[in-house]
């Protein structure tokens, strides 16, 4: 059973009725309207065919602002990746609206611990670079990584940041120990369903605009009573969660109406019996969910070889915020009084494909004017194309060749993001998570185990143990003298040449029949029953 105060709070949700006549415009050459979330959840994959979702604009008069875009941003704390083989209607939901991973990584260059996690989280990058590498150094943060909280307000002043948490380190340690100026609201829990309903309030308050909320339970249950979905203690935790959840996507369905919203939703670590901080697919493997009613974001999961990370809250938040694609509409807009097909990428000229005749409302953006654009003055990595290596550079949309036009800050969606390879630089490990408009690199190849350069006569390899060594050493490490393997004295044993044959031709000389860590011998000194020997070992290559 879940919580009555989750019950109550859904119901309060749904007593608001949203009159629909409040956002008619009446346009004749209108786009059609972002949908809400609740027709996107219903069937998302029939509902995005339908709906004439444009990729920015005002969701019908004239040529005004965009459509706001905001985040919810959702950590939960020790969410193991198995546990979403549970009935959980809250992500089944979240999976129709976008992009997941039930093999996520987590940062591995420190311990899974929460310190490191959450803080790779929201900075985008490993330990090795954040400096906080457990519990107890959060503080050492690094100024040159800042937080994903923090890159949205240097970037977007205007936007308000909010964060409501129940472990309250994410706030005093990480947060604020970086920029205490960076919040606009904070909120510190004594329990997840306190610091949930204070996230729900400021979601129906329309006022914020990045809103992070950190459930604990998930990870408070593994530690009492082990991190097993199949145990009822943990399930239920991981169950409760999903509720709760599953009442903040609600509140915004019911407010969100002509707003572009992104929910993010990962975890710090997994967990393995009562605790986590090994480096085991136990503690480094999570679940990764984007979900939007923004056609930039993609519908499905990703590929097995490029699973993701929680390195990528950073680039993929911003990257929603930067706004803009080059895609071309899949949505047939109204010119005059018939619906045709919108390219921005004709062959025509600029101002013939910017400024289609007969649209008031632009087409989708991609063939809004081109006025108001101006050259970044941000660094890029840019690639000539998908192969070529990574350059730093500045574009500018304004050059003829389109392969330099980049997503400008500031910029109308004409004249943004008119190139594929040309993205902007966070300086981050991660990358962007699940939208269209944006080409992941390649996960790199595993690195190729050394080779072993065998030379059976005076040395063994390390990879069987030194088993392949074949030669004339017949003395331990302490200088006692072998046993022949042919003879039971003084020492009786098994390992005999009739028991391991490759021993026939060996005498007393060091070998490894049995999977020793190296060679060894049984020794003539009756006190002294075996040892390794002094064999080197082959050189690798």
């Amino acid at each position: 059973m879940f919580p009555l105060s989750i019950w109550l709070l859904s119901t309060l949700l749904f007593s608001t009725r949203v009159d629909a006549s409040d956002s008619e415009k009446g346009c004749e050459n209108a786009i059609p309207e972002l949908p809400s979330f609740i027709d996107w959840t219903a069937d998302l994959r029939s509902a995005s065919l339908k709906a004439g979702l444009p990729l920015a604009g005002d969701g019908g008069c004239g040529d005004g602002d965009a459509p706001k875009r905001k985040v919810l941003f959702v950590g939960i704390d020790g969410l193991r990746a198995s546990s979403m083989v549970l009935p959980l209607p809250t992500f089944r939901r979240l999976e129709r609206m976008g992009t997941y991973s039930y093999w996520a990584n987590v940062q591995s260059e420190a311990s899974t611990m929460s310190g490191p996690g959450w803080t790779s989280m929201f900075t985008g990058v490993q330990a090795t670079k954040h400096l906080v590498d457990g519990n107890g150094d959060l503080g050492d943060i690094s100024p040159d990584y800042p937080t994903v909280f923090k890159v949205v307000k240097d970037r977007y002043p205007e936007k308000k940041v909010a964060a409501s948490v129940s472990w309250h380190p994410l706030i005093d340690g990480i947060i604020d120990g970086q920029d205490p100026d960076v919040l606009d609201a904070r909120y510190k829990a004594r329990e997840d369903e306190d610091m949930f309903s204070q996230a729900v309030e400021w979601i129906k308050s329309r006022e914020y605009d990045f809103i992070f909320v950190d459930f604990d339970d998930c990870d408070g249950a593994g530690h009492g009573n082990i991190f097993d979905p199949y145990l009822p203690e943990y399930r239920a935790a991981v169950q409760k969660t999903d509720a709760m959840v599953g009442v903040l996507l609600d509140a915004i369905t019911l407010v969100g109406k002509e707003e572009e919203w992104l929910i993010v939703v990962t975890s710090d670590h997994g967990g393995d019996g009562y605790s986590h901080g090994a480096q085991d697919e136990y503690c480094l493997r999570i679940p990764f969910l984007v979900a939007s009613n923004s056609p930039r974001v993609n519908l499905g999961n990703m590929p097995a070889n490029d699973p993701g990370s929680h390195l990528d809250v950073l680039p993929t938040v911003m990257h929603f915020f930067d706004g803009g694609s080059c895609v071309d509409s899949p949505y047939p807009i109204k010119v005059k009084d018939q619906f045709r097909d919108c390219a921005w990428a004709k062959e025509e000229d600029t101002v013939v494909r910017c400024k289609t005749k007969g649209i008031k409302a632009t087409c989708p953006r991609t063939c809004g004017s081109c006025d108001r654009c101006v050259d970044s003055t941000l660094a890029f990595k840019y690639k000539k194309n998908a192969e070529a290596p990574t350059k730093k550079t500045k574009c500018s949309w304004t050059r003829k060749d389109s392969a330099v036009r980049c997503n400008i800050d500031g910029m109308r969606d004409t004249c943004r993001k008119a190139c594929d390879n040309c993205l902007p630089l966070y300086n981050v490990d991660g990358q962007v998570f699940g939208f269209t408009d944006y080409k992941r690199d390649p996960p790199p190849e595993p690195p190729k185990p050394p080779k072993c350069v065998p030379d059976p006569p005076v040395c063994g390899c390390e990879n069987v143990k030194q088993s392949d060594y074949r030669g004339n050493v017949g003395a331990t490490v302490t200088g006692k003298k072998c046993q022949r393997w042919d003879v039971q004295s003084p020492h009786k044993h098994t390992r005999t040449p009739e028991n391991y044959p490759y021993l026939a031709e060996a005498e007393n000389y060091c070998r490894n029949p049995d999977g020793e860590d190296a060679v060894w011998c049984y020794t003539t000194d009756k006190d002294k029953r075996w040892d390794y020997c002094d064999v080197p070992s082959c050189k690798v290559e």
